[in-house]
């Protein structure tokens, strides 16, 4: 059975032994000398005989799978059967998203509407339109106005994207896509944004991108997880082949409703909930989380 880690704390952090806690739950404790005792909501502190130690204990939760458990090699779960990678655009594979930010915060100050990097956090994966609701606030405005606003904002965007070059894409990511390339495993974009082929262009990274879907593919948009079904089925890959790696809270809530495997990127805060957490791809080779 493939197991879940239930916990707030990267895995890489920690050195571990296995540790098996009941006939129905399997654990592994997880030695920093360094981290300092408290109380876990989702685990709790084990004592050990070493007064210099610390061992959380976090309770693996089954996910249901029937095959093997995977390994936790290099301390990290890996996923098994996996014929396709689909990868958010923004925050994921380049840093578009600071160009959303300026944008947002162009129009807001035109608009004499506080806004800063903590509002900004709250659009993180979601449509324009949603994000736009969020930079008003309370301010009501016409449909008519909201729909120039909105042209406005992504006129700021473009503007921005139009500088990009491929020096644009985040470390890591050329490796990991050659890799991914190498093993035959197909790669799709699941972008909410509606200019992810300018941004694909831009970088140059056509070559590797097998099917993109993007803010105009789909109605329903994340949480929800049309978005990345609609792009698994252009790689005609299952959700339970399939791997989704977002930066937003709502992209790994629309991966995991989905029924796919999620690798979230940024602080746990985040993107906890994902099945595994990486700070971003600068250290990160597909052996890492894809087994045989």
């Amino acid at each position: 059975c493939i197991y879940r880690v239930v916990g707030r704390f990267s895995l890489a952090l920690f050195d571990f032994a296995k540790f098996r806690a009941s006939d129905s739950f399997s654990a592994f404790i997880y030695v920093n000398k360094n981290f300092p005792n408290k109380s876990l909501s989702s685990g709790f502190v084990y004592s050990n005989a070493s007064a210099n130690n610390s061992c959380l204990l976090f309770v693996l939760q089954n996910q249901g799978r029937t095959d093997d458990m995977t390994t936790v090699a290099d301390k990290k779960i890996k996923f098994k059967n996996i014929r396709a990678i689909i990868f958010d655009l923004d925050g994921v594979l380049t840093n578009t998203s600071e160009y959303h930010y300026k944008a947002w915060k162009m129009l807001a100050d035109e608009l004499n509407i506080y806004f800063d990097r903590k509002i900004n956090e709250k659009l993180r994966g979601i449509p324009r339109r949603e994000s736009l609701e969020i930079m008003l606030g309370n301010k009501k405005v016409s449909e008519e106005e909201k729909i120039r606003l909105m042209e406005i904002k992504n006129k700021y965007y473009v503007d921005f994207l139009r500088q990009m070059t491929p020096n644009d894409i985040l470390p890591g990511v050329l490796n990991l896509l050659r890799e991914i390339r190498q093993r035959g495993i197909k790669i799709g974009i699941g972008s909410s944004s509606r200019n992810a082929d300018i941004v694909i262009e831009k970088l140059n990274l056509g070559s590797f991108v097998d099917a993109v879907s993007d803010g105009c593919s789909v109605d329903k948009h994340k949480p929800a997880p049309d978005l990345f079904c609609h792009c698994a089925a252009n790689l005609k890959t299952a959700p339970q082949n399939a791997v989704v790696v977002e930066d937003a809270e709502a992209g790994v809530e629309a991966g995991l409703n989905g029924g796919f495997w999620v690798v979230g990127l940024g602080p746990y805060e985040r993107v906890g909930k994902a099945h595994i957490v990486f700070p971003d791809f600068a250290d990160v080779h597909l052996n890492d989380f894809i087994g045989d």
